[in-house]
């Protein structure tokens, strides 16, 4: 079974590239002097985007202010480049994979958005580079990634094989690698690397 799951992955071409926006997004961010108003003018190309960054933005756990933000321009000021980077990929990120009919997609990005503020607030609590924290942060954003592509590679078998994981001590990926030699973490270590060249740290 795994190297029948390897195989689909490399040679299916209806995966979800790396969103386009978040390419354009990187290429700016590794640039030593950041242009923030380039930054606001890609962002601002997409309105519904807009719409949701400032809805986050406004929310309590980003804004400590009792303004509203109100402009991008005003998030970027108030957030600074890094949260509105987070917010870029966890908001672009979630819109993937959303036609699989296996799992609830926006459980799962709402998971892994948690998990990638947590990592984010370990690497900040043991004192880690602003770089360690934003890798931290898009670490915890993917590191379940991999449940996602098992079912869009394989959704007959992996919903079966959801129908019969057991409740036990055994972690979800122990049950995948006797089931299938292959469990999510690896899957989608091998996903990211093939489809999304990000940073391998990550």
């Amino acid at each position: 079974m795994r190297e029948q799951i390897i195989k689909l992955l490399h040679q299916r071409g209806d995966l979800p590239p790396f969103p386009d926006l978040l390419i354009q997004l990187k290429k700016l961010l590794d640039k030593p002097d950041v242009s923030i108003p380039e930054l606001i003018k890609i962002i601002e190309l997409d309105a519904a985007l807009v719409g949701k960054i400032l809805k986050l933005a406004n929310s309590a756990f980003y804004s400590s202010s009792v303004s509203a933000i109100s402009s991008i321009s005003l998030a970027v000021m108030k957030l600074g480049l890094i949260k509105i980077k987070h917010l870029i990929y966890s908001l672009e990120l979630s819109e993937l994979f959303t036609d699989n009919r296996i799992l609830d997609y926006k459980q799962f990005w709402e998971h892994s958005i948690a998990v990638a503020n947590f990592t984010e607030q370990v690497a900040t609590y043991i004192h880690a580079s602003r770089e360690v924290q934003d890798k931290a942060y898009m670490a915890g954003l993917m590191h379940d990634v991999g449940i996602m592509v098992f079912a869009y590679l394989i959704p007959k078998q992996y919903s079966e094989f959801l129908k019969h994981v057991e409740d036990t001590e055994e972690t979800l990926e122990k049950q995948e690698l006797a089931y299938f030699q292959i469990d999510h973490q690896e899957l989608g270590y091998l996903f990211i690397q093939k489809w999304w060249h990000v940073n391998e740290q990550i």
